[in-house]
């Protein structure tokens, strides 16, 4: 488990070492880089979803939270209860 949490963090710091390079930052680069750049750090939180989900279903069920209880990430723009709702609805 700890290894794979150290895989994880390395993907991640990886992606956002890339996304720390002056075109990412400024802006100016080409769209096909600028789409490169997104892609990676998607890739990268997707990567880490799975075990980040594992590991909040563990805690929350160790400290009493219904075990049936499902988590994901949500991947909408905005992170408001409207956009990403507690109880499994999206956008209502």
């Amino acid at each position: 488990m700890v290894q794979d949490i150290l895989d994880n963090k390395y993907e991640m710091l990886n992606a956002l070492g890339i996304m720390q390079h002056h075109d990412a930052i400024t802006g100016t680069a080409k769209q096909a880089v600028a789409d490169r750049y997104s892609q990676i750090l998607s890739d990268a939180v997707e990567f880490n979803s799975g075990l980040y989900t594992q590991l909040i279903a563990e805690m929350s069920t160790s400290a009493g939270v219904n075990a049936d209880a499902t988590w994901e990430a949500c991947t909408m723009t905005s992170t408001s209860p409207v956009d990403c709702g507690i109880d499994g609805t999206v956008g209502q």
